[in-house]
């Protein structure tokens, strides 16, 4: 096995690591770390929780400390900084590592290139960019949000053959398999919030919690421009459980944005910029206030195209059953396809699912 071969097996393993911290360390990335000495692995660990250890202390901690001689492999440039943890740095150049493998450099301006001066001026050997692109596809939405200011959008997308948008009156209320809506729930665990309109709210009632898979529960968002969600919905009735988050414009009744508040909604007032609705640009920035580094847009027609046409998306997720509706709302999607390139196809179920990103 080559060196750089080698480096790129702990890299994985670093990487898988890291994967364990979905959904629980936002707005930290994901991380992951392996110790090896003498091509054996010594110690691993990762990013469990926001507020915990990080992944290089966690590692180091099953050493007490010491791991002279070894080679760490991180997926993320150790930070520098002070936050809910103190620096990792700090405790890598007191373990006595003679080597730090880095997948990619931290975009957070706190560090950015700080972490591996500080290790190569303390006389250890750093080697950078090992399984870079792996890793920065991982902390897609931790590298979006720190470089834009802005949540990650996805869009997910049930539709038939006919690209309609819901089954008619009296048949049954999901258009794709069991097996697509379990999928949809390991992605809302995923993400630090999920998003809905008022229409779809009103049609659906819908719960928008993790149930199918282990997880934890994103924030509800509904964009209501004038605060009609009725204090008998689901999303209200749960509130003080599950965070919800109504953006309404300035225009909506005070009462009502009140009457909300006081069942535990967190009443979001921006704005009315033209022609009465909230612009998408002042919808991510409020999330984005609240440190959601990403939301899933779950919503109807109206949404994803609003979402699509100002050019907000940077993930499609379109589960496609083998049906034919025929008549109803139906989706419009975007025609501009240079701007998107499939990831992944594959078949859930009796469906087809197809995840694009956004070429930027």
């Amino acid at each position: 096995m080559t060196v750089s071969s080698s480096h790129d097996e702990w890299m994985r393993r670093a990487l898988l690591l890291a994967q364990l911290g979905s959904g629980r360390v936002s707005p930290n990335p994901m991380v992951g770390c392996v110790i090896v000495h003498d091509d054996t692995v010594i110690a691993e660990g990762w990013h469990s929780a926001y507020g915990e250890l990080h992944a290089e202390t966690d590692a180091l901690r099953h050493l007490n400390g010491i791991a002279t001689g070894a080679t760490m492999y991180v997926t993320l440039e150790p930070c520098t900084h002070y936050g809910k943890q103190p620096p990792c740095i700090d405790a890598i150049i007191r373990s006595g590592v003679a080597r730090v493998v880095v997948a990619m450099i931290d975009p957070n301006p706190l560090v950015s290139g700080q972490g591996i001066e500080r290790l190569r001026e303390a006389g250890i050997e750093v080697i950078t960019d090992v399984l870079h692109d792996e890793a920065a596809y991982l902390n897609r939405r931790f590298l979006h949000w720190m470089r834009s200011g802005l949540p990650h959008v996805t869009l997910k997308l049930a539709t038939s053959l006919d690209a309609r948008a819901q089954m008619p009156p009296g048949q049954p209320r999901f258009i794709t398999s069991a097996e697509s809506r379990f999928h949809v729930h390991k992605l809302r665990a995923c993400v630090d919030a999920v998003m809905i309109g008022i229409g779809t709210a009103l049609y659906d009632n819908p719960e928008l919690t993790v149930r199918l898979c282990p997880g934890r529960n994103p924030a509800r968002v509904v964009i209501d421009s004038m605060c009609r969600l009725p204090t008998s919905t689901t999303l209200v009735a749960t509130a003080r459980e599950t965070p919800t988050i109504i953006i309404c414009s300035d225009k909506s009744d005070r009462d009502a944005r009140e009457e909300l508040r006081n069942q535990g909604v967190d009443v979001i007032v921006v704005p009315t910029r033209e022609e009465r609705t909230i612009l998408t640009e002042d919808i991510l920035r409020v999330l984005a206030e609240r440190k959601i580094t990403s939301v899933m847009a779950e919503g109807g027609p109206y949404l994803a195209a609003r979402l699509l046409r100002d050019d907000v998306v940077d993930e499609l997720h379109f589960h496609v059953a083998p049906v034919m509706i025929g008549s109803g709302p139906s989706w419009v999607f975007d025609t501009a396809f240079r701007r998107w390139m499939l990831r992944e196809h594959r078949h859930v179920g009796q469906d087809i699912h197809m995840q694009y990103v956004r070429n930027r």
